[in-house]
């Protein structure tokens, strides 16, 4: 029994089609972690809170800076499970990015994970999993409403030494990323109406072109409808 907070919130989730071809047969529904039953009350808080999300594809990742401090990465993944085809190889592309961060290199594995609720005060924090393997690096973790702010939910990594290669294992049965709520949520699949993507494109790929985009997010929170009626 939860005697800490008994609130709960309607929650919404769709994976984004960004019409880049990646098939949906790759993506897997979000699924709450698993949590052992005892009886504690701070377990049985977690319930209906934390939720994980996995990736497309089961790969190893290499990336880092390389002798001209230009960023890159590269993979390989299991072809016993995926064909090596140009469809398979533009998704996983699709689906990852590095960039220069503080003179390391920094990966993100996008997960096109949207959550949308009409909950003012809904929060997520995304976490690492415990059985996520990578080295000469670490996860990043973000906290973010998603009321007022809708965006895909990526796995990020930063280097620990940029002079070493950093790695990276995904297994498309095991989570890439895990996401916890600040209250119990009753979360289901939906396709996302005209309104919720034309919100959203409010703020698709907005870093690319703010430095700052807390100047932007009184602006793009008066665009947003009442309600979304997930």
């Amino acid at each position: 029994m939860n005697i800490f907070n008994n609130k709960k919130s309607t929650v919404g989730y769709f994976v984004l089609d960004n019409n880049d071809g990646t098939h949906k047969s790759l993506y897997k529904p979000v699924q709450q972690s698993f949590l052992k039953l005892v009886n504690c009350p701070a377990v049985s808080t977690v319930y209906k809170r934390m939720y994980d999300i996995f990736p497309i594809v089961s790969m190893n990742i290499n990336f880092g800076i390389n002798d001209d401090e230009q960023e890159y990465y590269k993979y390989t993944f299991d072809d016993k499970k995926y064909k090596k085809t140009e469809s398979m190889h533009n998704a996983v592309k699709q689906n990852m990015s590095v960039s220069y961060e503080n003179n390391k290199g920094a990966l993100q594995i996008l997960t096109n994970h949207i959550f949308v609720t009409d909950d003012k005060d809904l929060e997520i924090i995304v976490l690492p999993p415990e059985n996520l393997k990578f080295n000469n690096c670490n996860f990043i973790s973000g906290a973010f409403n998603i009321h007022s702010w809708l965006r895909p939910i990526n796995a990020a990594f930063i280097q620990e030494n940029a002079e070493l290669v950093s790695k990276i294992y995904t297994d498309a049965d095991k989570p890439i990323c895990r996401v916890l709520f600040n209250k119990q949520v009753d979360l289901k699949e939906i396709t996302p109406t005209k309104e919720i993507i034309d919100y959203y494109e409010y703020m698709d790929n907005i870093t690319s072109y703010h430095v700052n985009i807390k100047n932007q997010f009184r602006n793009i929170r008066s665009k947003r409808p009442k309600t979304f009626m997930i």
